[in-house]
């Protein structure tokens, strides 16, 4: 979703121009898409989760907890990764 609608919505107003000519409109518009996504997934998917919505804090999360939090960062990135990427078209 956050992909989807915020990066959808900066996509339009710079790389279509649908900021009517202002540069400005666009960063406001981006920005509020941004805020207001996130507010929805934190208010709808926080309570079960967390509302980890990068793929390398659930991942890290989801691995042993005697583990410090940097290791856990640094299994949970490049897993999550390679999980997007197999995931991907590309892949």
């Amino acid at each position: 979703m956050l992909v989807f609608f915020a990066v959808g919505v900066a996509t339009l107003m710079f790389g279509f121009k649908f900021d009517g000519g202002r540069v400005a409109a666009g960063v406001v518009a981006t920005a509020l898409a941004f805020g207001l996504v996130l507010l929805g997934l934190a208010n709808a998917i926080g309570p079960v989760s967390g509302c980890h919505v990068n793929p390398a804090v659930t991942t890290g999360h989801s691995s042993p907890d005697e583990l410090p939090l940097a290791r856990r960062s640094t299994i949970g990135s490049p897993s999550s990764s390679a999980a997007t990427w197999g995931r991907s078209p590309c892949g």
